[in-house]
């Protein structure tokens, strides 16, 4: 054997360890960032869905919202909460304008207290807010508190504790429907579900034999059953994800401006705080309803950037009883009064800052009275606005109302008839 042959014989023909390890873990590397980007994609995706979801919803709504008789005003049905049961009396948009929300007002919890069990398992849910002690919660405004709550505050307390100047609201109002006097005159919840949920989302059941076809899930009407009125004995079931519910702007006496705001996933159980609940002190922030949540916008250098349309950057502060949750891609109401008149509009959230600012001791514009609360920078995308808090008073003042579960929100002029 030469040496040449030697030599060669000699070379390896393989990796050592070290290559080897090192091999793998490029591979683990690499395969970690993909797993990371799987649940990132996965979010995207759904958030892509919701949004050509409920836009198709909105936009369907938009071009059946006079052919259903939605902007007819007579037709509209305000919560009269002043009684020991609740009723329903006719009500005008006004200067104010009106939240349309028949799927909360058709359930006939609403318009029955506790103490009635016709509903079994379930009871009812009205209080009036006349009630001695009775809190800030009254589901007959949108925003759902009393006009004299106190953003600042839990709205668990007793009012009269820590009011405000009446601020504006929009009342809350459901449709009326002309049948016989021994039926309720207002939609029923399983009309209401049929109006409000979108159509397009079928349940069906698929057998484990294949050769059968797919069937259609029905329901039965039985909240209907509460109020003596049944409008079908079944239904074609929908998983009722996307709903919807409308508030108005008049411009006029005889036009306005509707918007249209898309739910995902919407808790269908509106039960507020009773009065009778004590105030949880380890976690007030359970206890509370966190579907609207009221906040105050702060003015003063440097805080708010809001010029030349597109919406801009505002402060918000609100109760530490109340959650702070926001991110982005939610949706936020400002509302103010103007001149005996109520202005609102719906606004995107481009950005939240994530980091919380707690304050023990601020102090309330109002009374001056030291309140615990959190504050947080956002910035909006949405319609020009313009913020006037005078000092030593906020009855003109602009409140930010948090509205949990929307993904989608679309404005469309409509004609106001009788």
């Amino acid at each position: 054997m030469n040496i040449r042959s030697l030599k060669i014989s000699k070379c390896r023909n393989g990796a050592t360890i070290i290559e080897v390890i090192f091999a793998i873990g490029v591979l683990l590397f690499g395969l970690l960032g993909i797993a990371s980007m799987i649940p990132v994609a996965g979010r995207m995706a759904r958030s892509s869905m919701n949004l050509d979801r409920s836009t198709t919803l909105a936009s369907r709504v938009a071009t059946q919202f006079e052919a259903f008789g939605f902007n007819s005003t007579s037709r509209w049905q305000a919560l009269d909460d002043s009684g020991a049961s609740g009723s329903f009396a006719p009500v005008s948009a006004g200067s104010v304008g009106i939240c349309l929300d028949p799927l909360m007002l058709a359930r006939p919890e609403v318009v029955v207290p506790p103490s009635v069990t016709s509903f079994s398992p379930r009871s009812g849910w009205y209080e009036p807010s006349s009630l001695s002690g009775h809190n800030y919660y009254a589901r007959k405004w949108f925003p759902y508190y009393l006009q004299v709550y106190n953003p600042l505050v839990n709205p668990m307390l007793p009012q009269g504790s820590a009011d405000w100047p009446a601020m504006p609201r929009l009342p809350r109002a459901t449709l009326s429907v002309s049948r016989s006097a021994a039926f309720p005159s207002r939609i029923t919840s399983s009309e209401s579900q049929r109006l409000i949920q979108d159509s397009d989302d079928l349940l069906t059941i698929q057998t484990e034999d294949d050769t059968l076809p797919v069937a259609q899930m029905v329901r039965s009407t039985f909240a209907d059953v509460d109020v003596s009125y049944t409008m079908d004995p079944a239904q074609r079931a929908t998983d009722g994800r996307y709903t919807w519910f409308a508030t108005i702007r008049p411009t006029s006496f005889s036009s306005g401006v509707v918007s249209v705001a898309v739910m995902y996933n919407r808790k269908r159980s509106f039960e507020l705080p009773l009065s009778t609940e004590p105030i949880d002190s380890e976690d007030p922030v359970k206890a509370n309803n966190a579907g609207e949540r009221v906040t105050w916008v702060e003015t003063g250098p440097g805080l708010i950037d809001f010029r030349g349309g597109g919406g801009g950057s505002i402060r918000i502060v609100g109760s530490q009883a109340v959650s702070s949750q926001l991110f982005e891609g939610d949706w936020v109401v400002l509302i103010r009064s103007v001149g005996g008149s109520v202005v609102h509009a719906w606004y995107r959230v481009l950005y939240a800052d994530q980091d919380v600012e707690l304050d023990d001791s601020y102090p309330d514009p109002n009374s001056g009275d030291a309140r615990q609360v959190w504050i947080r920078n956002i910035t909006l995308d949405g319609p020009d606005w313009s913020f006037v808090n005078a000092p030593g008073s906020v009855a003109d003042d602009t409140l930010a109302v948090i509205v949990s579960d929307v993904v989608a929100v679309r404005d469309f002029p409509v004609s106001l008839v009788p």
